[in-house]
């Protein structure tokens, strides 16, 4: 008869020692609420400024403001910009770069940074159903009015391997093999490295060359 109070001296103990530690454990729960990472907001901006704040467009962002069409590529009507990056300017001949840079050459400036804007909003997803549509290739007009081909390609079909050779693979088509290629009527291609970086006026994609118009 004397083992209840014993048990009952036994739980009491366990109590003001903690007891359980789940429900003595408060204090961890609350380190761990006070040291998780504040996640901050993400603000989309316009397609300028996007290019602007990314590490690899400064040449054409800067080029842009230069050809007077900032406020173009900042406004609110929609455009699609096909953003070269800086290093694809390293493939321009020397000449070619300093014309850009040429006041006497504005207007050919204006041409070029327009040969790479579209009016519209054009995602990754809308370009490859208009290349569906198109049957293989879309067609869209660029902010200097000019035409602008858009198809896509397989890397892995861009070099057949030789016949006569058993030891290389047949390459196979792969999604991830399968590029856009963007085509500038009376200029030059690109293949579209990246796509889809939103902008509050559209998106922009990044081109691995230059359209030279």
């Amino acid at each position: 008869m004397m083992r209840a109070p014993a048990l009952l001296c036994g739980a009491l103990l366990l109590t003001s020692c903690g007891g359980d530690p789940i429900e003595a454990g408060d204090a961890a729960p609350k380190s761990k609420v006070a040291n998780m990472p504040v996640v901050h907001e993400i603000r989309i901006t316009d397609a300028l400024a996007t290019m602007r704040q990314h590490p690899d467009f400064t040449i054409f962002a800067d080029l842009v403001r230069k050809a007077d069409l900032a406020q173009r590529l900042s406004g609110k009507a929609p455009i699609t910009v096909f953003a070269p990056a800086d290093s694809a300017f390293d493939k321009l001949t020397v000449e070619r770069r300093a014309a850009l840079l040429d006041p006497a050459q504005r207007n050919a400036l204006v041409r070029f940074v327009a040969a790479h804007v579209l009016v519209g909003r054009a995602s990754a997803r809308d370009l490859t159903e208009a290349i569906a549509k198109g049957q293989g290739t879309a067609k869209f007009q660029t902010l200097a009015g000019k035409p602008l081909s858009i198809s896509r390609t397989d890397l892995n079909m861009a070099e057949a391997p030789p016949a006569s050779d058993p030891d290389v693979a047949e390459t196979v088509p792969t999604r991830a093999s399968d590029m856009l290629v963007v085509t500038e009527e009376g200029g030059g291609s690109s293949l579209v490295t990246a796509t889809d970086l939103e902008a509050s006026n559209g998106v922009v994609h990044v081109l691995e060359s230059v359209l030279v118009p």
